[in-house]
């Protein structure tokens, strides 16, 4: 591939990319914000929990569902899906009468978490095979930024 084609394509991966990331950030800055101040027993246990729920979710994506997701849908195929699934776990966190249902949510956070992966072997499909490691900095680069801008954008009245 020339250097016009995979670049115009790397451009487009990285403006998807920030507005993944930037999403994402942001909405794992008020999730936590928004389950204490919604529901006041979750104190900090319940904190804990959450993220416990969260880092086996997570393992779950990246062990169990991503291997076989790839394997049947594709890359972008799965990371389509986990993009709705990410849609539906906002729309079940915003929607939840007791703290039960938001545990329960944490359920669908397994095929929304595959997005991030998606997202790094889009990149690297994209270039060449000495381009990878360029490629995979420029994600990087888009995740740290948003991962700093983001919380600071969408909680700057929590400060």
């Amino acid at each position: 591939a020339s250097v016009s084609v995979w670049t115009r394509e790397l451009v487009v991966l990285v403006g998807i990319a920030l507005l993944i990331n930037f999403t994402s950030s942001g909405r794992g800055s008020l999730l936590i914000l928004y389950i204490t101040n919604r529901f006041h027993e979750c104190t900090e246990g319940c904190i804990s929990l959450i993220f416990t729920l969260l880092s086996l979710s997570f393992g779950v994506s990246s062990l169990l569902y991503l291997p076989v997701a790839i394997r049947v849908m594709g890359t972008e195929r799965t990371m389509m899906v986990g993009l709705v699934f990410s849609s539906a776990c906002l729309v079940c966190y915003c929607t939840a009468t007791s703290l039960d249902l938001i545990f329960v949510t944490f359920i669908l956070e397994v095929p929304a978490l595959a997005i991030q992966s998606c997202l790094t072997a889009l990149f690297t499909e994209a270039v060449p095979k000495d381009r990878v490691g360029f490629a995979t900095g420029i994600l990087t680069a888009t995740r740290t930024f948003t991962q700093v801008v983001a919380p600071v954008f969408f909680c700057r009245d929590s400060y």
